[in-house]
């Protein structure tokens, strides 16, 4: 009885090594993208402070207005870009 929690113990460590460098893979992704497709108008704090942001009137990613969104909602924003901005990934 003892061997076998002591298996499934290890076997249950093993797969968290395993899956915990995944997590901050796509984390890093995640921030890579970002910079790449979002901070040229939102700004690398998400304000929207930018030349660009400015001239497209891009939200301030941190207001309640943004936050109050939906993970669907921000997902499809993500996705397809702002479509009231006339940005389209």
């Amino acid at each position: 009885m003892q061997r076998s929690a002591i298996r499934i113990s290890s076997s249950m460590m093993f797969c968290l090594a395993l899956a915990f460098p995944c997590y901050l893979r796509a984390e890093g992704d995640a921030a890579k993208l970002y910079k790449a497709n979002c901070a040229v108008c939102h700004a690398a704090d998400g304000s929207g402070n930018t030349s660009s942001g400015k001239a497209l009137k891009a939200k301030d990613l941190r207001s309640d207005e943004v936050q109050k969104k939906s993970d669907a909602e921000l997902a499809e924003i993500t996705t397809n870009g702002c479509r009231a901005c006339g940005n389209h990934y």
